[in-house]
C-alpha cells in the first residue's frame, strides 16, 4: 500500500471544492463567464495589504462530461462599456489562457453609472450582459474575530481508501457586521484569499528553497452570504483546523473581501451554493442557474454572471499567542516518517518549498510583505 504524506493529502482534497463549477450536461456548445467589477481600483486594492488585483474575466467552455478539466477560451475580445459611452478593453494573460484583465491602475466602478460586458469569440460568436449598476446601501466592514471550537470533517483514509469523519480542533473565524444606518435591505457576500508561509521539512535552514510564501485559490474556496436590514451582529465566515494543518505552522493570514451586491447576483450565488451542498464529489455539477448574459448572434448556452459590486476588505492575521493551546509544527516529523518509504508520494515539498501543491509558492516574499515585514 502506497503511503501518503497525510497533511498534504488534506490540502489536495480542497482542490475538489470548486468555487465555480458550471460544467453541465449539454448537447449544445456554451460558454461560462466569471466577471465582476467594484468601486475599488487596483491602486486601492494595494491597501489590503496585497500586491493588488486587476478586474478580470474568465472564459471557459461548457461540456457534457463531468469532472474533466475546464477548456479555456482564448483569443476572445472582451470589452466593458459604461452608460456615459466609455469603453475599456481587457487583455488576455499570456501565461493564463482564458483569463482577461482590465490593466488600468485607477479604473473603478462609479455608483452613478451602469456597465455592460461584451464578449466576442475569435470565431465570431458574440455575447452581452445586461446593464448592471452598483447597489447604494451601506457596506461598512467590522472587526474580525475568532473562537476556539472543533468540527467534523470528511478525510481520505489511505489504508481503507474510504472517506471517514474525523473531529478536528480549530478556529471559527467571523466578522462583526456594523449597524445598518438606514435600515434598508442589503445583500452581502464574502470571499477569501489565504496566504501563508511554508518550510521544507528536510532542508537546512540556510537552503534557498527552505522557506516559501504561498498563495492559493484552493483553500477556503467558497463564499458566505447574508441578507440583512439591521446589521449589528456577528457573521461566521470560515473554519480553519489548528491540527494537521501545515498552513498555520508559521504565518497564516486571509484577505477577506466583503461585497454589497444586487439581489439578482445574491440569488445567483445562493442557488449555486445550494446546488453544491446537495451533492458529493461525483454528482452532477450545478445547472439551470440564472444568468445575465445573452447570446447575440448564435445559439450557444450562457452560464455565469457579470456583477457590479461595492467592496470593502481587510487582512486577518492569525496570532497564535492568543490561543489557549500550542500549535505543534509536524512538517519535519511527517517528512522524515515517509522519507524512506519505497514508493513515496507528496515528498517533493519536503525537499523544495517552491513545489508546494495547489498554490503559487515562491522562495521570495511578495512586495506587500516586504514593505510590511522586510525580508525574513
Amino acid at each position: 500500500m502506497r503511503k501518503i504524506w497525510f497533511f498534504l493529502i488534506l490540502a489536495v482534497l480542497f482542490a475538489c471544492n470548486e468555487k465555480y463549477d458550471f460544467n453541465i450536461k449539454n448537447k449544445e456548445k456554451g460558454i461560462v463567464v466569471e466577471a465582476s467589477i467594484s468601486d475599488k481600483s487596483f491602486m486601492q486594492s494595494l491597501q489590503i495589504p496585497s500586491d493588488g488585483r486587476y478586474f478580470s474575466v474568465s472564459l471557459t467552455e461548457t461540456n457534457d462530461v463531468d469532472n474533466i478539466r475546464d477548456v479555456k477560451i482564448s483569443g476572445a475580445k472582451v470589452t466593458l462599456n459604461d452608460s456615459e459611452g466609455n469603453s475599456y478593453t481587457y487583455t488576455e494573460e499570456l501565461l493564463r489562457p482564458g483569463m482577461y484583465y482590465l490593466k488600468d491602475d485607477f479604473f473603478k466602478a462609479e455608483s452613478e453609472l451602469s456597465y455592460q460586458l461584451i464578449i466576442e469569440l475569435n470565431t465570431g460568436e458574440k455575447f452581452e450582459s445586461t446593464w448592471e449598476a452598483m447597489p447604494r446601501t451601506d457596506n461598512s466592514i467590522g472587526e474580525v474575530f475568532f473562537e476556539e471550537t472543533a468540527q467534523d470533517e470528511y478525510i481520505f483514509e489511505p489504508v481503507s481508501g474510504q472517506k471517514v469523519i474525523q473531529n478536528f480542533k480549530g478556529l471559527n473565524v467571523g466578522i462583526e457586521v456594523p449597524v445598518n444606518p438606514d435600515g434598508s435591505e442589503r445583500f452581502l457576500l464574502w470571499d477569501f484569499e489565504p496566504f501563508f508561509t511554508f518550510s521544507a521539512g528536510l532542508l537546512d535552514v540556510d537552503h534557498p528553497n527552505k522557506f516559501c510564501w504561498v498563495s492559493t485559490e484552493e483553500y477556503l474556496k467558497y463564499t458566505e452570504l447574508q441578507q440583512d436590514k439591521k446589521g449589528g451582529f456577528r457573521k461566521d465566515l470560515f473554519f480553519i483546523k489548528t491540527e494537521l494543518n501545515e498552513r498555520i505552522y508559521d504565518y497564516f493570514s486571509v484577505a477577506i473581501h466583503q461585497y454589497n451586491v444586487t439581489e439578482d447576483y445574491y440569488t445567483f450565488w445562493k442557488d449555486l451554493n445550494g446546488q453544491r451542498d446537495k451533492g458529493g464529489l461525483y454528482d452532477q455539477p450545478p445547472f439551470g442557474l440564472y444568468t445575465n448574459f445573452t447570446a447575440v448572434n448564435n445559439e450557444y448556452s450562457c452560464n455565469g454572471y457579470f456583477a457590479v459590486v461595492e467592496e470593502e476588505y481587510t487582512r486577518w492575521e492569525l496570532d497564535k499567542s492568543k490561543l489557549s493551546f500550542v500549535v505543534e509544527d509536524l512538517t519535519e516529523f511527517y517528512c522524515r516518517l515517509y522519507f524512506f518509504d519505497p514508493d513515496p508520494e507528496g515528498l517533493d515539498a519536503c525537499l523544495n518549498c517552491t513545489v508546494y501543491p495547489n498554490g503559487v509558492s515562491n522562495n521570495y516574499p511578495p512586495d506587500w510583505w516586504r514593505s510590511k515585514y522586510g525580508t525574513r
